[in-house]
């Protein structure tokens, strides 16, 4: 009986070792060929999973917000009505909705912002230097709120612009696995706000200012210093008048005046030398010697400088005659009193020295003709006659000029 055809035995599949990990996670029902290799396989088909998800993103950062910079605020007598460091700090802060300026600081890595305000004429204005740049602010209101709103804009805008909050960095990318199993190292990117060296820009010439690299603009001019509060000065000069004493007499004055940045104030003398008159058969030398005060209004200029007032100036004094050839002499001193409106002009020369200019019109107020008893005749007969040497003219002028000397 023949036998039959021995089994051939089937071959057998090893178990874990020579099987290659799949590239993705698969059901555990696939990575099992055989029970006999539970543990092996799973631990194979729990590791890989683990290995190729991705790493989880580091948590990104909080934006920072940088430190509260040093404010500091240097006002002007005149221009006191500005706000002060502390009230333009406060200001500050509620436009950003943040702390930003600290007029306390005495941090000396923490920016530092330094405010000048002044008054050059009838406006506001303000020199704000900050990292190295110098800006001119003005304003030409009545008050200083124009200008204090255009400082809080400003610095706003410096602060947000050039102490920006960092963002978050972006996630990294994850590894990818290579066909040996093994994973690839990350790409490495440079982070964001790197610093990237470059060459230094050269140094801004004299007069000129460095506002960003490879940008120059002229420098801002010199603020002009603000005005003094006031001066005396010492006033010499002499006019030309019309009308004062003869139609035209040589005058010399001296003043000693307060000058104000708006008002002036002053006291002196007016004085017009002796003239000789006519009046036959005798000589009649007439003078006037005045004391004057005035008040002043500045109309333009500035005290360190040129400035025109408008001046009301009353005048009181003496004026006197003498006779001289007739029989007999006599001299005569009566009260002379008068209004002028004046003009003034001054400026500087150099130093405290400086020259003043007038031009005025006088109205005489009380004031008297002088007369001359003229005898004629023969004795017996003769006969009084009253003959006017010196009739008072109903208006006079004066142009004048002089030094004008300021005590410190």
């Amino acid at each position: 009986m023949p036998q039959p055809p021995p089994r051939r035995p089937s071959p057998r599949r090893p178990s874990g070792a020579g099987v290659p990990a799949p590239a993705t996670a698969a059901p555990l029902s696939r990575c099992l060929p055989f029970p006999v290799s539970v543990s092996l396989s799973l631990s194979v088909c729990l590791s890989l999973p683990l290995l190729l998800a991705p790493a989880p993103a580091a948590a990104a950062p909080p934006p920072t917000t940088p430190p509260p910079a040093r404010l500091t605020v240097l006002r002007a007598p005149e221009a006191s009505d500005c706000p002060d460091a502390r009230a333009l700090a406060a200001a500050v802060e509620v436009a950003m909705k943040r702390p930003a300026l600290d007029p306390q600081s005495v941090d000396p890595s923490a920016p530092a912002y330094d405010i000048q305000i002044f008054r050059p004429e009838a406006d506001y204005a303000a020199i704000l230097q900050a990292g190295g740049l110098t800006r001119q602010i003005s304003d030409p209101g009545p008050t200083c709120a124009g200008l204090a709103e255009a400082l809080v804009i400003t610095l706003a805008i410096l602060l947000d612009s050039e102490a920006p909050s960092r963002p978050a960095p972006e996630p990294e990318p994850p590894a990818t696995p290579l066909p040996d199993g093994n994973l690839s190292p990350r790409p490495v990117t440079p982070p964001v706000g790197s610093v990237q060296i470059r060459p230094a820009p050269a140094p801004a010439p004299p007069g000129l200012l460095a506002t960003a690299p490879g940008s120059i603009l002229p420098r801002p001019p010199a603020p002009a210093p603000p005005d003094k509060p006031w001066d005396l000065s010492l006033d010499l000069g002499a006019a030309q008048t019309l009308g004062l004493l003869t139609p035209f007499s040589w005058a010399f004055y001296a003043e000693a005046s307060l000058r104000l940045p708006r008002v002036s104030f002053a006291a002196g003398a007016l004085w017009l030398p002796s003239r000789t008159l006519d009046v036959p058969p005798g000589e009649v030398d007439v003078s006037l010697a005045l004391a004057t005060a005035r008040a002043c209004a500045a109309v333009a200029g500035r005290l360190d400088g040129p400035r025109l007032s408008a001046c009301a100036q009353p005048m009181l004094g003496a004026f006197t005659g003498v006779g001289r050839g007739y029989n007999p002499d006599r001299q005569a001193t009566v009260l002379w009193m008068g209004l002028g409106a004046l003009l003034l002009g001054e400026g500087p020369i150099v130093g405290p020295l400086g020259w003043s200019a007038r031009a005025s019109v006088v109205a005489p107020l009380v004031t008297e003709e002088l007369t001359i008893d003229r005898v004629e005749g023969p004795v017996g007969a003769q006969t009084l006659t009253v003959v006017s040497a010196f009739d008072p003219s109903p208006i006079g002028f004066l142009v004048g000029a002089g030094l004008r000397v300021s005590i410190p």
